[in-house]
């Protein structure tokens, strides 16, 4: 709305000039040139607006960058509220740039909102995202994680939700191999079986000294990433792939439930749930098709 207006402020002033001199066709105007809403728009309040816009910028792009579902976004949290964090504080104490007091009391607002929400970001299971995310693990300390303590929640919820399931997995791979086989591949995996008798702490510190991707990188380079390396580090794969699923908002879900009320109408009232449910589903596999031939 604000950029909208600012693109009019040439605009704006000329009408505002022509309605107040009364002419190029503007003589029998039902304004009358000595109004207050024809007054000349004062520099401070277009100063105003170029800050309002300077400063929420980063928000939207913010906003824009974690409403996705198609790519991994929970990982992006804690470095997303930190820049933020530090763009509101660089606006504050600027000596230079914020010509409005209005926009600096906004500014200070806002830091103190997203204060309150530190706490919910640096839970547990965001954290542990944040450090399977192969963009964001190499700037755990540059945004104010302890990367000790990090390690030490993966290594437990390791331990408690996923070991089993990674025995079981080795299990059906060893019973694969111990077939007959010249497939060069299995061999591979066999010997890369022997590996995976390190233990998992062994692994995780590997993983956390191996070269990050860059955090600039698109979002959906992370999948493109695992799927490529995940032989390397299976077990952070199998952890991460349940980590980095979850959206960081909840705007996919709210989208979802708007395609749903469009789906049941007055034509439509007395649908089932599983017919509900069905229709949505097909409608967003056309969806990600489409967008998929797209990108293709």
């Amino acid at each position: 709305m604000l950029n909208s207006v600012l693109m009019l402020k040439k605009p704006l002033e000329e009408l505002l000039h022509c309605i107040r001199e009364r002419h190029d066709g503007f003589t029998s105007f039902s304004i009358k040139p000595s109004d207050d809403l024809v007054k000349r728009i004062d520099e401070v309040t277009w100063h105003a607006m170029q800050d309002f816009c300077d400063f929420l910028k980063p928000f939207k792009d913010a906003t824009a960058l974690m409403s996705a579902s198609e790519y991994p976004t929970l990982g992006m949290v804690i470095p997303v509220m930190h820049i933020l964090l530090q763009h509101i504080h660089r606006a504050i104490v600027a000596n230079e740039g914020f010509r409005s007091r209005h926009a600096m009391r906004f500014a200070t607002a806002v830091e103190e909102k997203l204060k309150d929400y530190e706490a919910l970001v640096k839970r547990s299971e965001v954290m542990i995202a944040a450090a399977l995310d192969p963009r964001v693990k190499g700037v755990l300390v540059n945004v104010g994680v302890n990367v000790e303590e990090v390690m030490t929640l993966i290594t437990n919820d390791y331990k408690a939700e996923y070991l089993q399931a990674y025995e079981a997995k080795r299990q059906v791979l060893q019973l694969s191999l111990a077939r007959p086989s010249s497939d060069s591949f299995l061999n591979l995996l066999e010997e890369h079986d022997q590996i995976a008798d390190e233990p998992f702490a062994g692994k995780l510190n590997r993983w956390m000294a191996h070269a990050p991707m860059n955090i600039k990188q698109s979002s959906r380079d992370v999948c493109s990433w695992f799927a490529v390396n995940q032989a390397m580090y299976p077990r952070i794969q199998l952890m991460a792939r349940n980590y980095l699923a979850p959206t960081a908002t909840s705007v996919p879900s709210e989208c979802a439930s708007l395609r749903a009320g469009t789906t049941i109408n007055k034509r439509r009232a007395r649908l089932g749930d599983d017919d509900v449910q069905a229709i949505c589903e097909l409608q967003s596999l056309l969806a990600f098709n489409a967008k998929s031939r797209r990108r293709d």
